[in-house]
């Protein structure tokens, strides 16, 4: 799975996952374009904006959804939203967080998920791994993107990852060396 590199990719959100991707996005010298409906995303855009980022805070533009090569949507953001469905409709397709991270990530994994107990576990595996002596980056849905790992250049032996079911709707290709189910209620 490639994003395409015909056109844009419009990031669909600007809450820390979507900064961070497209912080990360134009760094891989693709086109980058963000949108955000809430009007204190404006704060975002001068810094998004010097990387190339073209960014519309405050409203969105139906066109910028239909015309993108690919849309990578934000954890939370409901997929049937009326731009996204004109998108699908349009044939964009639609990406998460995750799937990205997986196509350039190659530290090992373990993706954590479940109804409860997500951040305690991940918590608790990724202090057992840095006891044992094994360096980690831990990320997610725990607060600190997953993209932000690979933005960093900071090595580590393992990315411990919180995964939430926002997560989950787009993930078609991710690939963790281990994955933990917990409870599902």
């Amino acid at each position: 799975m490639h994003l395409p590199r015909t056109s844009y990719i419009l990031i669909f959100g600007l809450g820390r996952s979507g900064f961070s991707m497209a912080r990360f996005l134009a760094a891989k010298g693709y086109t980058v374009k963000a949108t955000d409906k809430d009007p204190s995303k404006n704060a975002l855009a001068p810094e998004l904006q010097h990387l190339g980022i073209d960014t519309q805070v405050g409203f969105h533009d139906p066109e910028t959804f239909v015309r993108a090569g690919a849309i990578v949507v934000s954890p939370g953001i409901p997929l049937n939203h009326p731009n996204l469905a004109q998108a699908n409709a349009a044939g964009v397709p639609l990406f998460g967080d995750l799937d990205v991270f997986n196509m350039y990530n190659q530290t090992p994994m373990v993706a954590i998920t479940g109804t409860n107990g997500k951040t305690t576990v991940t918590t608790l595996v990724r202090d057992m791994l840095e006891a044992s002596g094994t360096s980690t980056f831990m990320g997610g849905n725990i607060g600190t993107p997953l993209v932000e790992y690979l933005l960093s250049g900071t090595p580590a032996r393992m990315v411990v990852a919180e995964i939430s079911s926002f997560q989950l709707d787009l993930a078609r290709d991710i690939t963790p060396d281990i994955a933990v189910l917990l409870n599902i209620s």
